[in-house]
């Protein structure tokens, strides 16, 4: 493959196995996640706390998320894509992604009983914000509420190409599968274009895509804007954001671990 080819070369739809990321950062903070249980004490919960700097679920202070959030991204569009080299590049977002949900999922898990059963929308919340504040102003949170569940994409577009896709985070998966021994954690995707499937136990396999007959919303930059508030107001518009993202690709330059 010559040097032209491969800087046109199409990204294709892929699933991450989270536990391979998960040994990298047990590693790093020097714990096991799949042996926690809810309660138990890391020692680390101050530095959870610091890299989730939004943590609160529906009662996140809205002077922290006017500072921090929408000053911030005053001059940018609020239905935005982030701008993407190549793959290398989507993978370092992926585990950016995967980190940041980590990170939230071992400070709930220390702090919340019965995490992550049933938290999947303050879980959302928590990582919307933060991803927003760490330099994602595309973060967005989608609802199936006929499905009953909540969980984040982040749309993108490849430079070279155009190519549409999104990246996919589910801070409470595992609670969506029976086998809990195999369920994943924080479980991460790309998926191309505009649909995308994702089922798993939950619903007895309903898809959990963000579609109008199951009732969907979401949550973004732009409806931050128009009720700014930590219970976050929700759009059923779902035309108009998979349509007006893609329009205003943008370039980020987010600030992690």
């Amino acid at each position: 493959m010559t040097e032209g080819s491969q800087a046109v070369q199409e990204i294709a739809p892929f699933s991450i196995v989270p536990w391979m990321y998960e040994k990298e950062l047990d590693k790093k903070y020097g714990v096991e996640i799949e042996k926690l249980e809810n309660g138990i004490e890391t020692g680390l919960i101050r530095t959870f706390e610091r890299n989730i700097p939004f943590n609160g679920g529906y009662y996140n202070p809205i002077s922290e998320i006017n500072k921090k959030i929408l000053k911030k991204y005053k001059s940018i569009p609020g239905f935005c894509s982030m701008k993407i080299k190549n793959k290398k590049d989507l993978e370092k977002h992926i585990k950016n992604l995967h980190e940041l949900s980590y990170n939230h999922y071992l400070l709930k898990l220390e702090q919340e009983f019965g995490f992550p059963s049933y938290c999947c929308y303050t879980s959302s919340i928590d990582l919307f914000f933060s991803l927003l504040k760490r330099g994602y102003p595309n973060s967005s949170i989608f609802g199936n509420w006929k499905g009953n569940h909540a969980y984040l994409g982040l749309p993108f577009l490849l430079d070279s190409t155009q190519q549409r896709g999104f990246l996919i985070i589910d801070s409470t998966s595992d609670q969506l599968f029976h086998n809990k021994k195999v369920a994943p954690k924080n479980n991460i995707f790309v998926s191309l274009g505009e649909e995308w499937i994702y089922e798993t136990d939950w619903g007895n396999g309903k898809n959990l895509y963000p579609s109008k007959e199951d009732d969907s919303a979401f949550s973004n930059l732009h409806t931050l804007r128009e009720v700014p508030n930590s219970f976050v107001h929700e759009s059923k518009d779902l035309e108009r954001f998979f349509k007006e993202v893609f329009e205003n690709p943008v370039e980020i330059n987010p600030t992690f671990f």
